[in-house]
């Protein structure tokens, strides 16, 4: 009956002592009610044993705190101990910058490790979701691989590595028994295996339904891990074989990058070595190559093995074991060599992509012939893993350059595309792959209806900059949450090459993403203008001027009327920083005379440096960079 508030916190001998004096007192009878010193007396020795109670348990709690405390300190040091032993065996000690995690900054991230951020629990252990990290955490791993040996050494590895393609290592926790891992979070669409064998799937206790990969982005993940895969062979302390290379160790972001992961069983092959011979094979069944599963003879060779036999998973979207079984005397006879062969891969390609996708038939083959040249039992008769890596990207090229071209023409035989958007269409995707490999980040592709009802069509009103060369319109459209854009509209007046140069600065902006990037002649280094040679030092040129008009609020044409020989008495000007205060903007004049003298030579002398004729006397632009934030911070100190 007692209040549930106090459930599980009342010690039961108390509570039924408690409960006697209650109903003792309570009694009918008067006579057999006790008297209530009786009562304050037997209540103060309730009370006093639930004290003592309280101090044992505070006492016992004190200790084990303690305890825990000094078990990790003790955890801490020996595992950065281990780690800096192995760091130091391989790499001389060197690693990228990790952040050290403490176990409490873990437990709150993934809240006491709570199911619901599971994102993977498949393999291994369970992996958490921490806002845009993964915490591993091998202590509650269900094999072998979650042993300290497997997470230092997976830890050392991808302390050296930086790849686009791998999994970033973002920090570790010492405090714990197994250390534990926090990396990038890369899983949005789940992993390889997820992908290719499975329609539907149950993660973290979500319903997740894939799309089917399309045979590019199959060429594109391909092309992706084959260039991680390679970047590891040619490391360059030393070559990394990565042993477990198979389609639930490659993650898919959001985008379907993929990303290659799980590197506990890494090895680096010494320098001056060729390969290894090993006692004890580790990795998994049917991606093991046949003179590393058989001898223990294990060089980077083991990993174009594994990753052949992923390029034959990808392209049949099944599992390499099941291509087995269904082939089964002629693979237990002959070996996988016999029966798989370029022609009967070429036959067997995913049904999903016979469905949706219009496979180029040469390319399959060529696809395929890289595939079976993988896993040629013989270890010197299969190619290194930068010719895989070329050419799986000279495939993948021609395949994305036929697909674009292709939606393009299914889009102008619906007759939502002009013969205009077909061919700007084919020059940018020509000059996108020539300069960047084909990539670029997301962007949107708008019709020419959506930008005159974005500009009221073109609506003079809305200009906000023009010049002969382009109108720059202010404008709104929905698919950008209606935040104003701006619609540049160009002009072929007096430009006869108009086109390759908005094609050339759409492909370098496509690949740009800085907070702070969103030439006039007067901008223009003299050089160039002479020579055609241009090189980085052309652009501190131009910002030497861009300093020099932020000054003075003028552009480089009025100061050019002002100043008709400007070259010379410019610089003149700028000599002295009381002549400087001639051109200083009469809006921030009031502003600069608070400035010490030394500032105010300090930006004169940076305009001096990064406008010399000489492009060699120029500074790099992280020069100038650090020179301005030093010049900036000084002008924040207030004078005492």
């Amino acid at each position: 009956m007692f209040d549930h508030v106090l459930w599980g916190k009342v010690n039961d001998q108390l509570l039924a002592e408690y409960a006697d004096v209650s109903i003792n007192c309570v009694k009918d009878e008067e006579d057999e009610r006790p008297t209530m010193i009786e009562v304050a007396k037997e209540l103060k020795r309730i009370w006093k044993t639930r004290l003592s109670l309280i101090k044992g348990a505070t006492m016992i709690f004190t200790i084990r705190r303690r305890n825990r405390s000094n078990r990790t300190e003790l955890l801490n040091e020996k595992n950065s101990q281990l780690f800096l032993k192995e760091l130091i065996r391989l790499f001389d000690g060197k690693r990228n910058p990790i952040h050290i995690f403490s176990e409490e900054e873990i437990l709150k991230g993934t809240r006491n490790y709570d199911p619901c951020l599971i994102i993977s629990s498949r393999y291994v252990s369970p992996s958490y979701k921490w806002n845009n990290w993964v915490v591993i955490n091998r202590n509650f791993a269900r094999h072998g691989y979650g042993s300290i040996t497997y997470v230092i050494n997976e830890l050392v590895v991808l302390s050296q590595i930086n790849h686009k393609n791998v999994g970033k290592l973002i920090g570790v926790c010492f405090e714990t028994e197994i250390p534990i891992l926090v990396c990038e979070y890369c899983h949005a669409n789940g992993t390889l295996a997820e992908r290719l064998y499975m329609k539907d799937n149950v993660v973290g206790g979500n319903d997740r339904h894939w799309e089917p990969l399309s045979w590019e982005s199959r060429l594109r993940i391909a092309t992706e891990i084959a260039d991680a895969v390679a970047y590891l062979h040619n490391f360059d302390s030393m070559p990394i074989v990565h042993r477990n290379i198979k389609p639930p160790n490659i993650v898919l972001d959001s985008q379907d990058v993929a990303r290659l992961c799980g590197f506990s069983l890494c090895i680096p092959i010494p320098l001056g070595e060729t390969h290894l011979n090993l006692d004890i094979i580790e990795g998994t069944n049917n991606f093991l190559a046949p003179e590393y599963a058989i001898s223990g003879r294990l060089s980077e060779k083991a990993d174009v093995y594994s990753f052949g036999v992923v390029l034959v998973e990808i392209l049949v979207g099944k599992r390499f074991h099941c291509l087995a079984v269904e082939n089964g005397d002629a693979y237990i006879d002959n070996g996988v060599e016999f029966w798989l062969t370029k022609q009967t891969l070429c036959g067997m390609y995913d049904d999903v992509l016979r469905q949706g996708w219009e496979v180029n038939g040469q390319l399959l083959a060529e696809y395929a012939d890289v595939a079976v040249s993988c896993i040629k039992e013989e270890a010197d008769e299969r190619p290194t893993m930068i010719e895989v890596a070329k050419e799986l990207k000279r495939i993948w090229k021609t395949q994305f350059k036929a697909y674009m071209l292709g939606l393009f023409r299914s889009m102008k035989s619906k007759g939502s595309v002009t013969d205009h958007s077909l061919e700007n269409n084919k020059m940018f995707l020509k000059e996108l792959t020539r300069a960047f490999d084909g990539k670029c980040n997301p962007i949107l592709i708008f019709s020419a209806k959506d930008l005159a009802k974005a500009t009221r069509n073109y609506d003079p009103g809305l200009i906000i900059h023009q010049d002969s060369f382009s109108d720059l319109y202010k404008g709104k459209h929905g698919t950008t949450n209606d935040r104003p854009i701006l619609v540049e509209k160009f002009s072929y007046k007096g430009h006869s090459d108009t086109r390759e140069r908005i094609i050339n600065e759409l492909v370098v902006l496509s690949q740009i993403n800085h907070k702070h990037c969103g030439g006039d002649f007067g901008f223009i280094d003299p050089k160039y203008i002479v020579t055609s040679r241009v090189s980085e030092k052309a652009d501190v040129y131009g910002f030497g001027v861009v300093l020099l008009e932020i000054l003075s609020g003028k552009s480089v044409y009025k100061l050019n009327e002002e100043y008709p020989d400007f070259e010379n008495q410019i610089w003149c000007l700028t000599a002295q920083a009381d002549l400087l205060r001639q051109v200083v903007d009469p809006k921030i004049k009031e502003v600069t005379e608070q400035m010490c003298d030394l500032q105010l030579e300090a930006y004169a002398n940076l305009i001096i440096r990064c406008t010399r004729e000489n492009e060699d006397e120029r500074p790099e632009m992280i020069e100038v960079a650090k020179e301005l934030r030093r010049i900036w911070k000084a002008s924040q100190v207030q004078p005492q």
